[in-house]
């Protein structure tokens, strides 16, 4: 109703005092930026709030709106919502269907129109939604994470940076990760990096087909750098609002290059376990957990392993403490002056972008 009166008061240029294409041009641009914010969200409460999906996960909708900017929604707290562009909607059995979203015939319910036919769900088994007719830069979801640590005891400095992004589209999944850590214990200076990337092409239940690939460069293990690429199959075991358990297997190419200039290429078997936790209420919380294994398919008896868990508080929005501890194994080093083992617990605050 608001957007009618307005166009209606811009067509009489006398009154504005312009030029009639001016005037036109003018409503054009108003309707325009009006017309992105069209979807609704009804609350217990009984409010109506007029504004744009942006997506659901982890048991909150994102939500543009003119007057409150972006929000944060808790998923249980929505009884109606009305989305006019195109998403994804995915179940927490894995299935996943694309088009509108409308109210559903009952409560707790929503209907998706994929390809002009209605599909109704269950609100409580949404567990994700994502707009798919958006730019690029609204797909993806970025966090930046620095540390820095000093002990005058023991003259050890050590400064961490870490990067992640991930890119949802309609049937895949892209995760990139860069991080690095150098300590100065004041005699040596030793550093690990890691870049990584994963691709995940969704199937229509909870299982995926995977491709992955990293390189990593780890003094404390005698590794001056090791690549790896490979590929397998993963599936979502358990997935809710509140928590979700994957595990991925499949053969991977790892070639390293030895601090003793020794070169080895083997193949091995990636066995990878994933295990996070979210807590929505105010302050936001996140368990995320990570175990990966490497037994060696050329080498019998050799083995890797990568431990992750790492802890998120939110501080302000957007805005978050890390407390992470790492743990890395390897069975067979090269190197006699390296160490089997490299470990140690880091923080860092970092941002989300």
């Amino acid at each position: 109703m608001r957007r009618k009166n307005t166009s209606a008061g811009c067509t009489n240029p006398l009154r504005v005092g312009f030029g009639p294409l001016f005037v036109a041009a003018l409503i054009q641009v108003s309707v325009a930026a009006k017309a992105e914010k069209v979807d609704s969200v009804t609350l217990e409460n009984g409010n109506v709030v007029t504004g744009e999906i942006k997506q659901l996960d982890q048991g909150k909708l994102k939500y543009s709106t003119d007057s409150l900017g972006t929000v944060f929604i808790e998923w249980d707290e929505i009884t109606s919502l009305t989305g006019k562009a195109y998403y994804r909607v995915e179940t927490a059995g894995g299935r996943f269907y694309l088009g509108s979203i409308e109210p559903g015939p009952g409560s707790g319910t929503l209907l998706v129109r994929e390809k002009g036919r209605p599909v109704q769900l269950a609100a409580d088994d949404v567990v994700r939604i994502r707009t798919i007719k958006a730019g690029f830069r609204d797909k993806v979801d970025s966090t930046l994470a620095a540390g820095y640590s000093y002990a005058k005891s023991s003259e050890v400095e050590e400064f961490t940076l870490a990067y992640s992004a991930t890119m949802i589209t309609e049937r895949h999944r892209i995760d990139l990760n860069l991080s690095g850590r150098t300590t100065d214990d004041g005699e040596d200076t030793t550093s690990q990096w890691l870049g990584s990337g994963d691709f995940r092409r969704w199937r229509q239940d909870r299982n995926y087909w995977l491709a992955t690939a990293s390189a990593e460069q780890n003094d404390e293990l005698g590794v001056d750098l090791r690549v790896l690429a490979g590929g397998g199959f993963g599936r979502r075991f358990w997935q809710t609002n509140k928590s979700k358990i994957a595990a991925e297997a499949g053969p991977v190419i790892n070639h390293t290059e030895n601090a003793d200039g020794r070169t080895d290429t083997e193949l091995e078997l990636l066995l990878r376990g994933n295990w996070e936790i979210f807590v929505h209420d105010t302050p936001k919380r996140k368990l995320d957990t990570t175990l990966a294994l490497f037994p060696g398919l050329t080498e019998a008896g050799e083995y890797r392993t990568v431990f992750d868990i790492t802890f998120r508080q939110e501080l302000i929005e957007d805005f978050f403490w890390d407390l992470r501890f790492y743990h890395q194994y390897d069975s067979e080093v090269s190197d006699e002056n390296a160490s089997n083992s490299d470990y140690g617990v880091n923080t860092a605050l970092g941002f989300e972008f």
